[in-house]
């Protein structure tokens, strides 16, 4: 009996992971494939090994950015050990063009075969060819009609797929029941969710702005009850520093 196909996952970033996890899902259900990947806890949620966490990467503006490029540097040079010492059957790039070149470069032509889902270029409507790109893989799985027919024009194999955002996600609480779990309010008295984003700068920088319109429409609203969204990344104690004094007693992830 064959063995099952071992299929490497890159999905560094929090919008792969998610797209990356549903293709975790289907290829361990359809062909019980045995799947490693790095990535975020979408992935680590469907039972993949993970290679490589690379939640923490999650940053916004420069300096931010600029730090992180010794952990790319690194968690470019771990993975690379597991190819080689592991030979996955195949790997599934997602988005993150100039990571994902230096890191095949750095196989030295010794890549299992690669496909590249969400590829480079998603922005770029015209017929540019992006040459490193399309040499790197030998199969692109694009979500937008226009990309997928101007790869094709350029000689690439290409699969088009829905958008993972538009694929049904079952929620972890109905409306109903998250209302229910809010103390007894007057039926007039309004609910505001506020979602802060899910990288730790992004919080940083417009949790305060939330937490002012909060306290502003609380002075009008008495009444008023908000909901705040945690991301997988981000500490409660990051948002607990802003809430103080605010009508928000749930913070839901």
């Amino acid at each position: 009996m064959p063995e099952p196909p071992h299929i490497l996952l890159m999905a560094p970033e929090a919008s792969s992971d998610v797209a990356a996890a549903l293709l975790a899902e289907r290829l361990m259900a359809r062909h019980g494939a045995r799947i490693s990947a790095a990535g975020r806890s979408a992935l680590r949620a469907t039972g993949a090994h993970m290679v490589q966490d690379t939640s923490w990467l999650g940053q916004v503006g420069l300096a931010a950015v600029l730090a992180s490029v010794p952990l790319w540097w690194e968690i470019g040079r771990h993975v690379v050990r597991f190819v080689r010492s592991e030979r996955p059957d195949a790997m599934v790039l997602f988005a993150c063009r100039r990571f994902h070149l230096i890191f095949l470069g750095a196989l030295h032509g010794k890549a299992p075969p690669v496909a590249w889902a969400y590829p480079p270029g998603d922005w770029v409507q015209s017929d540019d060819r992006d040459e490193e790109v399309l040499q790197s893989a030998g199969l692109f799985i694009s979500a937008f009609e226009w990309q997928a027919a101007r790869l094709g024009r350029q000689g690439a194999r290409v699969v088009r797929v829905p958008h993972h955002s538009t694929l049904p996600l079952p929620p972890e609480a109905s409306p109903a029941e998250a209302v229910a779990a809010l103390p007894s309010r007057p039926a007039a008295s309004p609910i505001v969710g506020l979602m802060p984003g899910s990288r730790p700068d992004e919080v940083r920088r417009l949790m305060p702005i939330l937490a002012g319109a909060l306290r502003l429409l609380a002075a009008d609203h008495p009444g008023l009850q908000a909901i705040v969204s945690q991301a997988p990344g981000v500490r409660g104690s990051r948002l607990a520093r802003h809430l103080g004094g605010l009508p928000c007693p749930h913070v839901v992830s």
